[in-house]
């Protein structure tokens, strides 16, 4: 597949202007652009990234050559796409990533030329955006605090940073320099607390983090010292119960968790040492039922378990134990159906997890539902396999490569799936990413021969897509990062 994909693109690099004059007429009627960003005549792309939804409004990084990668805002017309700010004077670009939205105010990080790869805030005006702090003044001691892990609990701004007395560690911010700050040194000393599996329950945020006398153990915080302790030493101690996957189901906490006497099980948290316990022993004892891809499907939780009498199946839980079943033996016996990519979405049907998963059939895409049942959608490809699913309104996105159409756009809808764009025409690939739905419509960055790697967008009714805007018109050029990521398929 990775040779036809180049030899897909050597097709577009030599014949250009040829293809813009030959393109079937149908595609007229098919995706359309909303704005070409960069006009040059060479046409380069200008390539966004790290969409991110605040209110009605799409911020993203952009390319252009003027100003390089920077960051945008769109409201999904040509016209309401601009550039929100050069933060990097010139070509060179101050590249804005971990776009997360707070309240009203949009937090990334990006680099000034001066202060490093610092936190920034945005208000969708130039005047508005701004460093919020120089953690580390100059951008000096080694290895840089490199804001990561951004997330909204409570109003606020958490994210992990380093300093150089502390090591990475938990912090907040109100948007202020003076409300920027360490919230809690948990692994004392210059080492850090090597703190991941992220969730959020109201203005909590919970947490895997590491000290040397609980080891790997399950934390929260409320944004200040005294609120940010261990919940549970699942394994008392220096060892480690090593949670992981959390997810917040109806103000409930879910992760899994390996314990001496369980295994690795499912759990879920109140928030206290006392409301968190193992909710099913699936597998009784210590060999335990290694629950996988935990996702939130309106009030139930979806995971993938083994029982060690049906394989690796997919399981929903309503937060009771007996309440905590497998959905289905897809594929009967010992064997495993191996179920992956949960999604959840809701639509005039309700609540269903779709995933893919194997039968005897073959490989699939599959829907179930508490009241639907669990059926399959459609047999697919299983490598390479649909990926990058987001639900917006009532569809589900994806995209997935077929031969005769590349890597595209589809859709389920009503539990059929369907292409729901061809923007690079025919067998070549316009490789969709960055999948983002502002209310009922999708943003997402693709390529075309005409207008090279851009934003479009699509409310999913019909065929086709539109191109929301495009800098600089013209598409024989394809970013050297895209072309990496086709080589690593």
């Amino acid at each position: 597949m990775k040779t036809k994909l180049l030899f897909a693109w050597l097709r577009r690099v030599v014949a250009g202007s040829i293809l813009a004059a030959s393109l079937p007429a149908s595609w007229a009627d098919a995706p359309q652009l909303v704005d070409d960003i960069r006009t040059t005549p060479q046409g380069y792309s200008s390539s966004p990234e790290n969409l991110c939804k605040l209110g009605s409004t799409l911020y993203f990084a952009r390319t252009d050559s003027a100003h390089g990668n920077e960051l945008w805002k769109s409201g999904g017309t040509s016209a309401s796409s601009v550039r929100v700010k050069d933060i990097f004077p010139g070509a060179f670009g101050s590249n804005p990533s971990d776009l997360t939205a707070v309240g009203s105010t949009l937090y990334f990080v990006a680099d000034n030329g001066v202060n490093g790869r610092e936190l920034w805030k945005s208000d969708g005006t130039e005047a508005g955006t701004v460093m919020v702090k120089d953690i580390a003044a100059g951008g000096t001691f080694a290895n840089g605090p490199v804001p990561r892990n951004l997330m909204a609990a409570g109003g606020m701004l958490f994210f992990t940073a380093v300093n150089p007395l502390y090591g990475r560690e938990l912090w907040k911010s109100d948007g202020t320099a003076a409300g920027t700050g360490m919230v809690l040194d948990i692994y004392p000393g210059p080492a850090e607390s090597f703190l991941a599996h992220f969730a959020v329950s109201g203005g909590t945020l919970y947490f895997a983090a590491f000290d040397p006398s609980h080891g790997l153990e399950l934390w929260k915080s409320d944004g200040i010292a005294a609120g940010t302790a261990i919940v549970r030493d699942i394994v008392p101690g220096p060892d480690s119960g090593s949670p992981a996957g959390m997810t917040v189901v109806g103000g409930a906490l879910y992760f899994v968790a390996n314990d001496p006497a369980y295994g690795m099980e499912l759990w879920k948290s109140n928030g206290t040492d006392t409301g968190t316990a193992p909710l099913k022993d699936i597998v009784t004892g210590l060999g335990g039922s290694m629950p996988r891809s935990l996702t939130a499907v309106g009030a139930d939780l979806y995971f993938s378990a083994n029982d060690g009498v049906h394989g690796e199946e997919p399981w929903r839980s309503d937060g009771t134990g007996p309440g905590t079943v497998m959905v289905q033996d897809i594929m009967p016996g010992p064997e495993s159906s191996s179920p992956y990519k949960f999604t959840g979405m809701t639509d005039s049907f309700g609540s269903r997890c779709y995933f893919l998963a194997r039968s005897n059939f073959g490989f699939g895409l599959w829907a179930s539902g508490q009241f639907s049942g669990t059926m399959l959608v459609d047999m697919v490809s299983e490598s390479p396999a649909p990926d990058r699913f987001v639900a917006a309104g009532d569809k589900l996105y994806f995209r997935y490569y077929t031969e005769s159409q590349g890597y595209e756009l589809w859709k389920c809808e009503g539990g059929s799936m369907a292409l729901a764009a061809d923007i690079a025409p025919g067998p070549d690939s316009s490789i969709p990413d960055g999948l983002t739905a502002v209310d009922d419509t999708l943003y997402f960055a693709a390529s075309n021969p005409l207008q090279g790697r851009e934003l479009w967008k699509t409310d999913g009714f019909g065929f086709g897509a539109s191109l929301v805007s495009n800098v600089e018109p013209g598409g024989v050029h394809l970013p050297p990062r895209w072309w990496r990521w086709v080589e690593a398929r």
